[in-house]
C-alpha cells in the first residue's frame, strides 16, 4: 500500500491509502488503525489515483488522479465517496495536496504544463484562485501545512531524484527556511525511500 493519511474521529483512528486491486485497478481506502473490521473502499478506480489526505474537519478526502487521461488533478470527495468533483484545471498538472486548518487553501506541487522544474502552489478553495509560492531552478515537493496554518513544509532539490532537503516557508511563499538536507541519497527514492514532509496534526489537549 502507498503512504497513509490517519484521522483521530473521536472513537478510532481510521486510515486512508491507496492499494491496488488486480492488475488494472486502484482503490482509495479506508481501515480501521488498529486492524479491527473490514477495509472499505471508498472509491476504486481504472486510473492512476495517489497520496489521499483528509480535510481537516475529517468530512472529506482530497487526492491526486490521472483520471479522463490527465497528466495529474486534485479531486476532492466525501468519505463515502460521493460528490467526487475535480477542484485543478487540467493544465496545472497538481498532486501532493494538503488542505490549509482554516480549509480556505489548498497547497500542491505543479509543473503547470511546462518543462520547468516543479514548484508549489497554493488555490483557494472558495473562487479557484492559484498563487505560486516557490520559484527557480530547485524541484520542490510534497507541502504540508503546520497545524497552526502560518507555515508549511515541503522538499526541494535539485532534481525530483535529488529533492532530499527539507524546508518551510511562509504561507504566501516567504521566509524560506532550510531545516535539514540531504536526507535521502538519490537511489533510494526509486524503491520507496523518499522524503515526504508531514508536519501532523495539533496535539490533543
Amino acid at each position: 500500500m502507498a503512504p497513509v493519511s490517519y484521522l483521530l474521529d473521536g472513537r478510532q483512528t481510521v486510515g486512508l491509502c491507496v492499494r491496488p486491486l488486480g492488475q488494472v485497478l486502484e482503490s482509495i481506502s479506508l481501515f480501521a488503525a488498529d486492524g479491527s473490521g473490514d477495509i472499505y473502499d471508498v472509491i476504486t478506480s481504472p486510473w492512476e489515483v495517489y497520496q489521499p489526505t483528509f480535510t481537516p474537519d475529517g468530512k472529506e478526502i482530497l487526492f491526486g488522479s490521472e483520471e479522463g487521461g490527465l497528466v495529474s488533478a486534485v479531486w476532492a470527495m466525501r468519505l463515502d465517496g460521493s460528490h467526487k468533483r475535480r477542484l485543478t484545471a487540467a493544465a496545472i498538472e497538481a498532486g501532493g495536496t494538503d488542505v490549509s486548518p482554516d480549509e480556505r487553501h489548498v497547497v500542491f506541487y505543479s509543473q503547470q504544463n511546462t518543462p520547468r522544474p516543479t514548484q508549489i502552489f497554493v488555490m483557494n478553495i472558495d473562487d479557484g484562485r492559484v498563487t505560486q509560492l516557490t520559484r527557480g531552478p530547485s524541484v520542490s515537493l510534497d507541502p504540508s501545512y503546520s497545524p497552526d496554518g502560518t507555515k508549511i513544509a515541503f522538499q526541494s532539490g535539485k532534481s525530483l531524484e535529488e529533492s532530499g532537503n527539507l524546508f518551510t516557508m511562509n504561507t504566501d511563499g516567504s521566509h524560506r527556511k532550510e531545516i535539514a538536507n540531504h536526507l535521502v541519497k538519490p537511489e533510494n527514492c526509486f524503491i520507496g525511500n523518499c522524503l515526504t514532509p508531514d508536519w501532523g496534526t495539533k496535539p490533543l489537549e
